[in-house]
């Protein structure tokens, strides 16, 4: 599995290297003087591309043969060492990734950099110094209003706000990663199948290069409701304030509070700290975010409501699976937390509830709810080196097809389950 990790990044390092140019400013050689070079999605490689899906489709066949040795035998005391090695490697290898499939990480860089939480709702038209201006270049001068949520804000400042280097304040935030990684680690270590789940996420591909090399602040979140999960029983009211805090980074994981309260003995009281949760995390954001955070979330949201164009026949199909994924994600969320049903091939849907287009590092939401039933989580960490390359932005003329295919396992599992039922 390291062997092949290493051999996907160096396959991002070649894509990024092969690029001409995208734009203006965007040139070639801009891209190469970047401390951290980034493959843009209007670098339309084809062929770069059906490898990484080839590499992950190699990486979820090696999950799914350790998923099933390691079922089969107890773990010694030398196998535990050998996949601690392996995951440190990993995790070197995505600490030292020399490029980028994306470029979200330059805007947290800014947003650090910006002066504050109002300045990244309402940017001023003010140049970065040195080297940070190559953030300009690629987020516009002024910057785009940042769609994170205060939390992320502060966090970003304080991670990367006082380092002067861009290639420093990028590092930082891959570092950034590490924590709630661990967490993440260390939770599925409590659990029944610790023995299984804890090696396919600490050698997770898709973990790594999604969340550690790319830095997407998805992880942080993502682990706020893990822990969120575990501790539930014991801790409601801190399982509540860090569902708050995961959706004072990405809003839309408010509605998360359904997984993380889906143990919760009656319905009664689920519904009551749903709501507290909800409350409070729509106040949190207005009160901290401001109204102009508020604003750019509407704006946001209505680029995708807003009228199709002439012949838009691309934008009509992507749209149709986008609310299509959004409701079926909607409705497990709804089973979960009212009758404890887990449709384990609907933890792929949950990248439609993004208010914005569909990109791989979405792939990951599906892991809290996921988290609700072992096999559940076994089968989402298996296929999820798969399914992220898939979702990548140059490849996107399977792109929504592919979330087709995610749909009608949907439907197969849910016929399956209705057949057996009947018996």
């Amino acid at each position: 599995m390291v062997g092949l990790y290493a051999f996907e990044q160096r396959v991002i390092d070649a894509a990024a290297n092969a690029q001409h140019g995208v734009s203006g400013t965007i040139t070639a050689d801009f891209i190469r003087s970047l401390p951290y070079p980034v493959v843009f999605p209007q670098f339309s490689h084809q062929r770069t591309y059906l490898l990484l899906v080839a590499i992950g489709l190699a990486q979820a066949a090696t999950l799914f043969l350790l998923c099933r040795v390691i079922r089969s035998q107890r773990i010694t005391l030398r196998g535990w060492t050998i996949l601690a090695v392996c995951g440190i490697a990993m995790l070197l290898i995505s600490l030292h990734a020399r490029s980028l499939l994306s470029s979200d990480v330059y805007a947290y860089v800014g947003y650090a950099k910006i002066g504050g939480i109002a300045s990244a709702y309402t940017p001023p038209a003010k140049r970065f110094p040195a080297d940070l201006s190559a953030v300009n270049r690629i987020w516009g001068l002024p910057m785009v209003p940042s769609y994170y949520g205060p939390l992320w804000v502060v966090l970003s400042e304080m991670v990367a706000g006082g380092l002067r280097s861009l290639g420093a304040a990028i590092f930082a935030f891959r570092l950034l990663e590490i924590v709630p990684f661990v967490a993440i680690a260390a939770v599925l270590a409590t659990r029944k199948c610790a023995q299984v789940l804890l090696p396919l996420f600490i050698l997770n591909p898709a973990i790594n290069n999604l969340y550690i090399a790319n830095a997407h602040n998805d992880l942080v979140p993502l682990a706020c409701l893990v822990v969120a999960l575990a501790v539930v029983t014991r801790l409601p009211i801190l399982s509540a304030l860090l569902v708050v805090l995961a959706s004072l980074i990405k809003i839309p994981f408010a509605a998360f509070a359904l997984v993380a309260f889906a143990a919760t003995p009656r319905l009664k009281q689920r519904l009551e700290w749903v709501a507290v949760i909800l409350i409070v995390a729509a106040v949190a954001a207005l009160l901290f975010g401001g109204l102009a955070y508020i604003h750019d979330l509407f704006a946001r949201a209505s680029v995708g409501a807003a009228p199709l164009q002439a012949g838009g026949t691309r934008e009509l199909e992507r749209r149709i699976v986008e609310r299509s994924l959004l409701g079926v994600s909607l409705l497990a969320l709804a089973a979960a937390f009212v009758r404890g049903w887990i449709v384990r091939s609907a933890a792929f849907t949950f990248i439609g509830m993004s208010p914005v287009d569909i990109q791989s590092w979405y792939s990951g939401w599906g892991l809290p709810y996921a988290a609700l039933e072992d096999g559940a989580l076994m089968t989402f960490l298996v296929l999820l080196p798969l399914v992220s390359p898939l979702l990548e932005a140059a490849f996107r003329a399977v792109h929504y097809r592919m979330m087709v295919i995610v749909l009608l396992a949907v439907g197969v599992e849910l016929v399956a389950r209705g057949a057996r039922l009947q018996r």
